[in-house]
């Protein structure tokens, strides 16, 4: 017989594998608008030459965006990127976080942003090359010459993985919480009689008797009620979307 006991745990075991499943489309919904990066992530870097990057009109919308190079020769741009330290308002220090490199690919520039050294073999993720650092490049008319030699973007060394790597730390936590939660909620749910709840009040007596008084004080105008508490006069309920609880006053049942 269908309880309101049994009602009761059932849609409280539904509420909370709505909540997992609707997590879990979340992070695949994530997964699939982020399929480029992780495309890039699984198959790459790709090795690319001059005429692979001449095909290259817009990184943020090329299907190969990790990609390794190699040039022919390294040229100091003089171009280094800050790491501003501050006192309140006031500056008080600058630490060179990276610098900034001509590659030459032979016969086309690639600028390239790194935290070490200047090599000619380098992997990273192509950017568009903002605004500020258009600026610092072409500052003189001799450079505004070769603007059409250098590309429209440039490559970051850093580390393109990271987000893929917290991705999947992520999906192992997730799944780990989701076996350790989930799933003996969906057991209880398709066996509602050894829901531990069930189980517990039907040591008190008959279930469906029970069940029906249980109901009854319930609903009574008499009952006091806070939150997702219901006192009356021989339970204390708890009810909510996500959970169901029923002490037994009279016998101390907890």
């Amino acid at each position: 017989m269908d309880t309101w006991i049994l009602r009761m745990c059932r849609r409280t075991c539904l509420w909370q594998l709505m909540t997992w499943v609707f997590v879990a489309v979340v992070g695949i919904v994530l997964m699939v608008a982020n399929l480029r990066y992780f495309t890039n992530f699984l198959s790459g870097p790709f090795t690319m030459g001059v005429s692979e990057l001449d095909s290259v009109k817009d990184p943020t919308q090329s299907s190969k965006y990790f990609v390794h190079v190699t040039g022919m020769q390294a040229i100091d741009l003089g171009i280094q990127q800050f790491s501003v330290n501050k006192r309140g308002e006031t500056e008080v220090g600058r630490i060179p976080t990276a610098g900034f490199y001509a590659l030459n690919m032979g016969g086309k520039i690639l600028v390239v942003k790194t935290s070490s050294a200047r090599p000619l073999s380098v992997e990273g993720e192509l950017i568009p090359i903002p605004f500020d650092l258009d600026r610092l490049l072409f500052d003189t008319p001799e450079m505004e010459e070769l603007r059409d030699r250098f590309y429209s973007f440039y490559l970051d060394t850093g580390s393109f993985r990271t987000m893929g790597y917290v991705s999947i730390v992520l999906w192992i936590a997730f799944l780990g919480v989701a076996g350790w939660k989930a799933v003996p909620v969906w057991r209880n749910l398709q066996n509602l009689s050894q829901h531990p709840i069930v189980k517990r009040i039907a040591l008190w007596g008959d279930l469906v008797q029970l069940s029906i008084e249980i109901e009854r004080e319930s609903m009574s105008p008499d009952v006091r009620r806070q939150d997702s508490w219901i006192l009356t006069q021989n339970y204390l309920i708890k009810s909510s979307h996500f959970s169901f609880a029923v002490p037994h006053l009279r016998f101390g049942q907890v």
